[in-house]
């Protein structure tokens, strides 16, 4: 077997797996512009506006705090979903955060501005549990197992090269433009990617894997409404759950 033999396809891809393929690897290239822009750049931010390692340990071990307590609740919420809406649906609720690291810079002062990062970080955390949690379900869902070693090695590739190209795009207009909108421009190419995700997500579906959706018929609203209710109801529990772990038999 040749060196170059190992990145071409042993066989097409089947007709019915393609568009979900296609969107998974946009997909993942575009969290790479977001992973490569204002997730590795926040961090960089709050440092430059004066937060101590006690803060920025906050913003960066908060997500997994939030997973660990949400990972359950968000697994059992699930059980009762539609997974593609639902997965959708959290993608969309986490990361529209990211629209509000925007305009930060103009609107508080700068100790201001860490607490509201790590508060943001902490809430964000909350559908990015259930985005997490489904998207595997999802994924085991849309991509047949004899094809799955192909679609998760595109889609790390895809990630990477995003990434990289994200980060020497950004570290660029950190150097080139004044402070504070070098910042705004990352968080507001990371708001893009994040979008753009989100948006791929929606076309993947089980349904297209030799059937159409079952919910064609309606339009988006319809379609929309249930999972924002879901969202919104998952979210109102939350508090509750969380206080149940640290106050047992109090509520």
């Amino acid at each position: 077997m040749s060196y170059f033999s190992l990145f071409s396809v042993a066989r097409p891809v089947p007709a019915e797996y393609r568009a979900n393929f296609v969107h998974l690897y946009l997909d993942i290239a575009w969290f790479g512009v977001l992973s490569g822009s204002a997730m590795a750049f926040m961090a960089v931010y709050v440092a430059r506006q004066g937060a101590d390692s006690f803060q920025l340990g906050l913003i960066t071990a908060g997500p997994a705090l939030v997973n660990l307590v949400c990972a359950l609740p968000a697994g059992r919420w699930l059980e009762k979903q539609a997974i593609a809406g639902a997965v959708f649906w959290a993608s969309v609720f986490h990361r529209a955060f990211y629209l509000l690291w925007i305009p930060l810079p103009h609107l508080l002062a700068p100790y201001t501005q860490i607490w509201v990062v790590i508060g943001l970080t902490l809430l964000m955390g909350i559908p990015g549990t259930a985005l997490a949690v489904g998207f595997n379900q999802l994924f085991a869902e849309v991509v047949p197992p004899a094809w799955r070693g192909h679609v998760v090695a595109t889609r790390n590739a895809l990630l990477a090269a995003a990434l990289i190209g994200a980060s020497l795009l950004c570290g660029a207009i950190l150097t080139h433009f004044p402070f504070p909108l070098n910042y705004e421009l990352v968080f507001g190419i990371g708001f893009l990617g994040a979008a753009m995700s989100s948006l791929h997500l929606w076309f993947v579906s089980p349904g297209s894997n030799g059937s159409a959706r079952s919910q064609n018929d309606l339009g988006l609203g319809d379609r929309a409404w249930p999972g924002v209710r879901s969202i919104i109801k998952f979210w109102k529990k939350c508090p509750i759950r969380l206080a149940r772990l640290i106050w047992p038999g109090t509520i």
